[in-house]
Order: structure tokens, then C-alpha cells, then sequence
């Protein structure tokens, strides 16, 4: 159970909502409600883990340092449609799924949707890592508009991974 929601937590939450939708799209409910649950497990570790000590944001360089290189290397896989690249970028629990979906058939499905809410062009606002999380704001080009975003990245096995990539309005 979460103690406090802030400003953080509200747009983590709100990305868990945008990608609980398209996961339940392509997968059905109850997948997009096993994405959520996920999500709010590390979301509750978090706000565990900064309620009893103070944090400290390590800012990443310019181009976004190792996070930035993995979130364009997300994005590059989603453009030119490679499954198993997008894979390689991408935290267990959601891998996993991805790999459920193979099993189906319904990866191209996801695959295709992810794409078309994809931005082109990425380049890197701002990085920085707090509680163990990467956090990357971008921007790109969304159907020819210049769009903002922002991504969460964990370490697993010593590698940056893709948690969450949402789109601000």
C-alpha cells in the first residue's frame, strides 16, 4: 500500500495507466491489470525505500549517458519492427509477457501498436537517476508533432532496462 502519492508518483501512475490500456488492448484485461500490479509493486518499494531515508538525484550527462542509449535503442527496435531487440531492452516482468506473447502470435499485434505511438527521431532533454531509476525525458515527432516524454529505466544483471515510456499531452 502506498503511504503518500506526490508529483512523481501521480505520473508514474499515469503512464501505468497509458501503457495498462494498450497491454489490455492487445492482451486482454486481465494482462493489463497484471502490468499495473507490477508496476505498483516497484512503485510501492519506492516510495517505501525515500520515506525512510533522504534521496539524492544523480543527474546523467547530456545525451542521457547509458539510459539515453538504451531508450534510442528501444525506440530504433520498435522503427524497424525487431521483436527480439525490443526484447533485449526490456525489464523482466514486462519481457516476460513479451515473451508470452510470442507463444500466441499477439507480439506483431503489440509490436504494431507500440510503433504507432512511437516518436521519431528521439533526442534527450534531460536524465537522471534517483532511488536506483533512470528517469529520461525526450521528445520526437509523433504524426508530425513535436512530442514530449518520459521513460523509467531499471538496472537488472549490471544493464539499464525499459520500464515505462509514456507520452505527455
Amino acid at each position: 500500500m502506498l503511504k503518500f502519492v506526490n508529483k512523481k508518483q501521480i505520473n508514474v501512475i499515469a503512464m501505468l495507466v497509458f501503457s495498462a490500456a494498450i497491454v489490455s488492448s492487445a492482451h486482454g484485461l486481465a494482462a493489463g491489470t497484471a502490468a499495473v500490479g507490477s508496476a505498483l509493486r516497484h512503485l510501492s518499494a519506492a516510495s517505501e525505500s525515500s520515506s525512510n531515508s533522504e534521496t539524492k538525484r544523480q543527474y546523467l550527462p547530456e545525451d542521457g549517458g547509458l539510459p539515453g542509449a538504451v531508450l534510442r535503442a528501444h525506440f530504433a527496435a520498435l522503427k524497424v519492427r525487431d521483436w527480439n531487440a525490443l526484447k533485449a531492452v526490456t525489464a523482466g516482468d514486462i519481457r516476460e509477457m513479451m515473451e508470452e506473447d510470442e507463444a500466441d502470435g499477439a507480439h506483431l499485434d503489440t509490436l504494431n501498436a507500440m510503433r504507432k505511438k512511437s516518436p521519431q527521431k528521439i533526442d534527450v532533454l534531460q536524465g537522471w537517476i534517483e532511488d536506483g531509476v533512470a528517469h529520461v525525458r525526450y521528445q520526437g515527432q509523433v504524426d508530425g508533432k513535436l512530442t514530449k516524454g518520459k521513460a523509467e529505466l531499471t538496472m537488472e544483471d549490471g544493464q539499464w532496462k525499459m520500464m515505462l515510456a509514456g507520452l505527455e499531452k
